[in-house]
């Protein structure tokens, strides 16, 4: 009996060890890659983590990115995007060599190229799960230059501005919320106007974009899928091999 155990116990050891050395996770088969560059946000890859959502394409270009929660609401009580991303490489490696991944283990956005001298560009797009902040991390065999362009549409109605180690950007409802009250008016609830919540007032969502040894440029406009946008750079200060930029969001009332 106890050669029974022994021997049952030493070969589920042994089927665990041989699981252990095969790091593969069961959805890498299912893991989607791309190719060719996208043109828009109808070319992109979503990710995401806790309440935070990412669409992500690669152009020929730079690699861009939304940023969403389910918290942002505009004063029209409109779900809008917190956020678009343009972050560009040079010397640019996505013009002639690309590959785009979702890694659906990890909720990753995997991109690399290479540089017409063949210097190898990676980078990573994840949102933590865990905290709202959005994660762009990136190597090089050589040194290159990396800008973060924060490109905020008009119809969001946001601001951006120049801190101390970023960029920041926000919107804040006006309270009380003008919304809130066509709705009691609307529907002639101005008897109970005292029990209806105004969940729009003065709620403001935005971020600031960061990374260690970035500093902002100058700020300007541009246009976006036919939109009009204001802009705001981030651009690193001396070429790196190893990079990383955060988004770190806030959404409150």
């Amino acid at each position: 009996m106890k050669r029974v155990l022994f021997g049952s116990v030493l070969a589920l050891g042994l089927s665990l060890a041989a699981r252990g050395a095969d790091t593969t996770h069961w959805t890498q088969p299912y893991n989607i890659v791309w190719t060719t560059p996208g043109t828009n946000g109808l070319s992109s890859m979503p990710a995401g983590g806790g309440n935070i959502g990412l669409n992500v394409w690669a152009q020929k270009d730079a690699i861009v990115f939304y940023i969403s929660s389910p918290d942002s609401f505009n004063e029209q009580d409109y779900l809008t995007k917190l956020a678009r991303v343009r972050v560009t490489v040079s010397p640019n490696p996505f013009a002639d060599s690309l590959r785009q991944e979702l890694e659906l283990e990890s909720n990753t956005v995997l991109v690399s190229g290479r540089t017409a001298d063949g210097t190898a560009v990676s980078l990573r797009i994840w949102a933590d799960a865990h905290q709202p902040v959005v994660h762009v991390e990136g190597t090089a065999a050589k040194p290159v230059s990396v800008t973060a362009t924060l490109e905020l549409d008009d119809n969001w109605k946001m601001t951006a501005r120049a801190s101390d180690n970023g960029v920041l950007w926000s919107r804040r409802v006006p309270g009380p919320s003008a919304y809130r009250a066509g709705i009691i008016s609307g529907q002639k609830l101005q008897s109970i106007a005292d029990k209806i919540p105004d969940t729009l007032g003065n709620l403001t969502c935005g971020g600031l974009l960061l990374g260690a040894g970035f500093a902002p440029g100058a700020s300007g406009t541009g246009t976006n899928e036919g939109r009009r946008c204001s802009t705001a750079p981030l651009t690193n200060v001396t070429p790196v091999t190893t990079f990383a930029l955060r988004a770190v969001l806030r959404i409150a009332q």
